[in-house]
């Protein structure tokens, strides 16, 4: 039988691989949305079952690849960012699957494009030839493989928005990690290098011609866009400020806009006091450099909340730096829809492992713990039970035999 856990107190009993080497595998969470792992390193993201046959993002068993890769491909376990994935017989290019898409790297130039089926590109390229139609220079950058144009002036990253290189988006970058979109066009437009989008808020943005949208003004010292009130400022590489100060608040902010970071919180206000909750740095208690909600307690614990990649963990709480709640919590780590420590479970609700005397079980009841459903409490931790043939699984984890059908009558 095989052990999984939503907590990683206790560690599961080992898991045989097919050519024998011994594994452990482990899924943590709550219901509905399990992180798997493989010796400790997660495998699938968000996945809807405790065995990690159905996740948002990645695979965690080998014959998954088989309908994409053949008999001859392979099960790639150091994939980027431990998702796991496929990888081509060739070894030409890898791919883990996402909800929205498929995301591919190649060997020599790592992440380069998104496609709707295994190694077929929508966004993105992976043939470093495309760049020639716009005389730029093949590079990477979040997951797309496009080209750097510097010709203007301008540092200007663009990529293929659809499998005919027709369409292509651009961006503003600091780096090959984090860039704003600024314009989309046709390859004619880009070879001439005129490359604009209109924004939500009615502001046109142009690549190649920079301007800040309504309610911020470029300040030329800094580099930066400023809000009226003075109290944020955004670079064109997405980072956000308090004020003009160096201070980090918040990274990869949608065209300038403070309020719309996938990284950290540049807003004031939102931060119970009452609670304990103060606008403060995260630095040290996260992964990255920005601001959020902290609370430093008496036994010197301290609590941070804030946004972290909207298509990962989305509003998250981390305790002493570990992840506490996920998916929505509130800045008091409050309401986590997927919780991972005791601090951040809704109101009354069990840990899975947890005796039941003082909390609420959402999945199975057994012996006295709770465990996800199908799962039984046995030497110290939830298991997931194998049944023979002919068995299968009750709620509640126990093989029962499989009641055959009344034959009906003809």
């Amino acid at each position: 039988m095989t052990r999984f856990l939503n907590h990683s107190t206790v560690t599961p009993p080992p898991r045989l691989k097919d050519n024998g080497q011994c594994q452990k595998f482990d899924c943590r969470g709550s219901a509905g949305a399990f992180d798997c792992y493989i010796n400790d390193k997660r495998c699938g993201y968000s996945c809807t079952d405790a065995e990690g046959r159905s996740c948002s993002q990645g695979f965690c068993y080998p014959e998954q690849c088989t309908p994409y890769v053949g008999e001859n491909g392979s099960f790639v376990t150091t994939y980027n960012w431990t998702r796991y994935g496929c990888q081509s017989a060739d070894k030409s290019i890898s791919c883990y699957p996402t909800k929205e898409a498929w995301r591919c790297t190649d060997p020599v130039y790592g992440d380069c494009c998104t496609g709707t089926s295994f190694g077929q590109c929508e966004t993105g390229s992976c043939d470093p030839s495309v760049c020639e139609a716009v005389n730029g220079q093949y590079a990477s950058a979040f997951f797309r493989g496009g080209c750097e144009i510097t010709d203007t002036g301008t540092y200007v990253f663009c990529n293929p928005a659809n499998s005919e290189h027709t369409i292509w988006h651009c961006y503003w970058v600091k780096d090959t990690s984090s860039f704003n979109n600024c314009g989309r066009c046709t390859l004619e437009e880009l070879k001439n290098r005129h490359c604009s989008k209109t924004q939500s808020d009615g502001t046109v943005t142009d690549c190649f011609n920079r301007t800040c949208p309504s309610g911020m003004s470029w300040n030329n010292d800094l580099s930066r866009c400023v809000t009226s009130d003075g109290l944020f400022s955004c670079d064109v590489n997405e980072i956000c400020y308090v004020g003009t100060t160096d201070t980090i608040c918040g990274k990869v902010c949608t065209l300038f806009n403070p309020q719309k970071c996938a990284y950290g919180l540049c807003q004031y206000g939102v931060c119970d006091e009452s609670k304990g909750f103060y606008y403060e740095s995260i630095t040290g208690v996260s992964n990255f450099n920005a601001m959020g909600c902290v609370k430093h307690f008496e036994n010197g614990d301290i609590m941070a909340c804030y946004l972290q990649d909207t298509a990962e963990y989305g509003k998250q709480c981390r305790l002493n730096g570990q992840i506490c709640g996920a998916h929505g919590c509130g800045y008091d780590a409050t309401n986590c829809p997927v919780y991972y420590m005791s601090q951040c479970a809704p109101n009354g609700l069990c840990m899975y492992g947890s005796p039941v005397d003082a909390c609420l079980c959402d999945g199975a009841e057994t012996n006295g713990y709770c465990c996800p459903e199908k799962h039984q409490y046995i030497n110290g931790s939830c298991t997931l039970t194998t049944c023979p043939d002919g068995e299968e699984a009750d709620e509640n984890g126990i093989c029962q035999p499989i009641e055959e059908p009344a034959n009906s009558a003809i």
